[in-house]
């Protein structure tokens, strides 16, 4: 004969399960809580770290992460860099050139000329026929350096200003347009000469032009670093 479960049995036993189960649900869920629970089920918690989020307006940022108005200040000023250490090279060429020759400065339109055996002194404050003074190289060379390491309006309005000056000079220099000319053509000559007067004319209009990174969008630290 087959054997009926109890019913009794099974009704005592059914509370002790139903009680059963609660507390460890209960367990699981403090242990859980506490950091104790299996690894796959612990749940993970925020990240406390505030999160770094755009602005609006700095949407249009290219793959520097720059504003695009902050991006552009930024080359110009590398261009600016650029052409004002390439400049330098060709001024201390011209320097070298003319110490090597005796070309002394002359200013034909205001009649002042130097004198061959004065181009060594005469080159640190007057210049030389192919070349502006000591002076002005070496203040162009401290000016580009401070440009080269970070954002500096004042560097840049110098090297513009000195780009003008320095125009001005190879124009009125005899040597130079000797140099320029077609009659005095040397390939040395000839290239400080054209090195010097074609990169003085886009370091005068890129520093003179060149504008304020930080004043595009408040964007101080990020263009300050580029």
């Amino acid at each position: 004969m087959e054997r009926r479960p109890n019913r009794r049995t099974a009704a005592v036993r059914r509370p002790q399960i139903a009680h059963r189960t609660p507390s460890r649900v209960s367990r699981h869920t403090a242990a859980t809580r506490l950091g104790c629970g299996p690894p796959d089920r612990v749940r993970l918690r925020a990240d406390p770290r505030p999160s770094v989020t755009l602005e609006p307006n700095s949407a249009s940022a290219g793959t520097s992460g720059l504003p695009r108005a902050c991006g552009q200040a930024v080359r110009q000023r590398r261009r600016l860099v650029a052409i004002s250490a390439t400049q330098l090279l060709a001024g201390v060429w011209g320097q070298v050139l003319a110490l090597r020759r005796g070309l002394a400065f002359d200013i034909a339109l205001a009649g002042w000329k130097g004198g061959a055996d004065r181009v060594p002194r005469d080159s640190w404050l007057l210049g030389t026929g192919l070349s502006a003074p000591v002076v002005i190289l070496a203040t162009q060379a401290v000016t580009t350096a401070r440009l080269a390491s970070g954002r500096s309006p004042a560097a840049a309005r110098l090297l513009g200003v000195l780009g003008v000056a320095m125009v001005a000079g190879y124009l009125v220099e005899r040597e130079t347009r000797t140099a320029l000319s077609r009659v005095g053509w040397r390939p040395d000559a000839t290239s400080a000469a054209a090195l010097g007067l074609g990169l003085a004319l886009p370091m005068a209009v890129l520093g003179l032009s060149c504008p304020d990174e930080s004043d595009q969008e408040g964007n101080v630290a990020a263009c300050r670093q580029a």
